[in-house]
């Protein structure tokens, strides 16, 4: 479907429904192809809704991941570091999804 008729599907999903998009023309046609083949789904998740109508839930979250990072008893990925001065690079790999992992923007000057 195009980005037209996308936009418009999506604007008139309820909350939590699905749209998987079939896009030809992007570059990512084999990926698409690949999916729709084999019936699978690829779903995007956004915390917005949840923290716009139940705050509650992500605050009880909160006060147990916390902790757990606190104590490092979580590890989290990081794919890529780079100094803020490289910050488009770090963007554009983020943008072509070509990251595995957290991507660091370091702010320290030292580093």
């Amino acid at each position: 479907m195009g980005s037209l008729y996308l936009s418009l599907g999506v604007c008139a999903l309820n909350g939590k429904g699905y749209a998987l998009p079939f896009i030809p023309d992007l570059d990512a046609t084999g990926f698409i192809e690949n999916i729709h083949s084999s019936c699978r789904s690829v779903l995007g998740v956004s915390l917005g809704t949840t923290r716009k109508l139940r705050p509650h839930l992500l605050q009880e979250t909160a006060k147990e991941v916390f902790p757990l990072l606190a104590n490092n008893q979580l590890k989290i990925k990081i794919g890529h570091e780079y100094p803020l001065e490289e910050a488009a690079e770090a963007h554009n790999l983020m943008e072509n999804r070509l990251n595995k992992g957290k991507i660091i923007l370091n702010v320290d000057s030292n580093n």
